[in-house]
């Protein structure tokens, strides 16, 4: 199209222009992961997302609040991008989609005042460009809504978002910019009560839903970017902006604070992140209609089951391919065998009790029980595959040719310390060739168990010679933990 023959950048950054018209349309991600080291030592992949501008003149207000309320569930750290200054029509805005944080809050209790409250409406945006009008509306909902945000019974409870950064651009005041004029400025612009009602009411419903706030302002990058010339290079940019953009960059978006997505108090693995993602985006699908909190409360709780489910069963799975995996030779004997599964059913039921720990607890427990289900198939699998190298299995087999081949051995030793004649002779040199031909077939038979014999027999060799069994498997509970 025009838009995108246009558009500047290349394939390792997002697409962008200057002038009036948009860029970005929806939510664009990055096509590759940035793997970034926390304080903790510990490494993470960063997904970096842009969202469209928002409340302009061409897209509807459903829409905008759909992109807003995705990029805001699937975020940890989410960058509120504004011009010089945050205004109170911004904080409102953004405000007005707490309602999904005070029913995550909840957690599905006191139905009655969820419906009361209504559902909430997007007004913000992350990572994203700067609002062009205001959403409007819904105000006496709002202070509803914050109303019910206070009513936790003087329980401190954790917050449904992560990181909530206002990136103040074409900040005019660049004297004194530092951290401590910055962090002053959101105090008292944001973090700080209000005398009046509704403004007090905005910023609690704010400040009750992210863990943390702060800013970040930079300067103005200078008039050869605003020219529809500008290519992109750093070195038109005023020099206080490029030492600011740095700063930003390596201290904030890369620096200490970012972490992990975080889904009800427990960070998140790349799968499960993907779960949420395409549970999240079903539900937005329909961008005519905002999906009320309670829906999007139910949607998480679901994706957290199916999640748990997931990392148990893969927890089981993983302890018991140690000892009798497909790759196992060796085989387990049937009182560890059954050890080793008990144990780790037990460990991976504990870490889906402690996972699927949102929602009601009825389906919660409705998929214990499936994952019980799925722990004994799988267990049933594992133990067939642990019969199938006994090395005792099939012995019955054996009996009728290991009969005749010894029954032969002992007629054969008769005959030839009894008797000498011809007939006798034709006669032992036949039974020979039985237990001869019943032996190598045995044999033969019996290589393809050989070192599950061995095993075996070393297994059972110091109870026969009156010790104890080795133990060969270790206390379950220490490696659940």
């Amino acid at each position: 199209s025009d838009a995108s023959a246009s558009a500047k950048g290349s394939s390792e950054s997002f697409g962008w222009r200057g002038g009036h018209e948009r860029m970005t349309t929806g939510i664009w991600m990055f096509s590759e992961p940035f793997f970034h080291r926390t304080v903790t030592g510990e490494t993470v992949a960063v997904l970096v997302m842009d969202t469209q501008g928002l409340f302009d003149n061409e897209t509807t207000l459903h829409l905008t609040r759909s992109i807003f309320g995705l990029s805001t569930l699937i975020s940890s750290y989410q960058i509120y991008n504004v011009k010089e200054r945050i205004s109170e029509d911004h904080l409102q805005n953004l405000a007005l989609f707490s309602e999904y944080g005070r029913m995550a809050l909840d957690d599905g209790e006191d139905e009655e005042e969820e419906e009361e409250a209504g559902s909430g409406d997007a007004a913000a945006v992350t990572g994203g460009k700067e609002e062009k009008e205001g959403a409007g509306g819904e105000k006496e909902g709002g202070k509803a809504r914050a109303a019910g945000a206070r009513k936790r019974g003087g329980k401190v409870e954790a917050k449904a978002f992560q990181l909530l950064e206002f990136l103040v651009r074409d900040w005019p005041e660049i004297e004194n910019l530092d951290e401590e004029f910055m962090e002053k400025y959101i105090r008292t612009t944001v973090l700080e009560e209000k005398g009046a009602s509704d403004l007090r009411e905005v910023r609690e419903q704010i400040v009750s839903c992210f863990q943390k706030i702060n800013c970040f302002m930079l300067p103005h990058p200078g008039l050869a970017v605003t020219r529809k010339t500008y290519d992109g290079s750093i070195k038109v940019l005023e020099p206080e902006f490029r030492e600011m953009l740095d700063s930003y960059m390596r201290k904030r978006v890369f620096g200490p604070q970012l972490g992990a997505k975080q889904i009800h108090g427990r960070e998140l693995t790349a799968p499960e992140l993907l779960e949420f993602i395409k549970t999240y985006v079903a539900i937005f699908q329909d961008g005519s209609k905002f999906p009320e909190a309670k829906t999007l409360l139910q949607a998480t709780a679901d994706a957290c089951t199916r999640n748990a489910t997931s990392l148990a069963l893969h927890k089981y799975e993983e302890e018991m391919d140690k000892q009798m995996g497909a790759h196992v030779s060796a085989y387990l004997p049937s009182a560890e065998a059954k050890a080793l599964h008990r144990a780790s059913s037990e460990g991976a039921l504990e870490l889906f009790d402690q996972t699927a720990n949102m929602g009601p607890r009825k389906p919660i427990e409705a998929a214990r029980l499936e994952l019980a289900g799925s722990i004994k198939v799988l267990g049933d699998k594992y133990e067939a595959m642990n019969s199938g190298r006994n090395p005792m299995k099939g012995v019955e087999e054996w009996l009728l040719p290991l009969t005749i081949a010894l029954t032969s051995w002992i007629l054969r030793v008769v005959v030839d310390t009894t008797c000498s004649a011809k007939v006798c002779t034709s006669t032992s040199e036949l039974l020979s060739h039985f237990y001869v031909v019943c032996v190598t077939l045995m044999c033969i038979a019996g290589a393809g168990h050989a070192q599950a014999l061995y095993h075996h027999v070393k297994s059972i060799a110091p109870i026969l010679l009156g010790g104890h069994a080795p133990k060969t498997l270790s206390s379950a509970k220490d490696k659940r933990a």
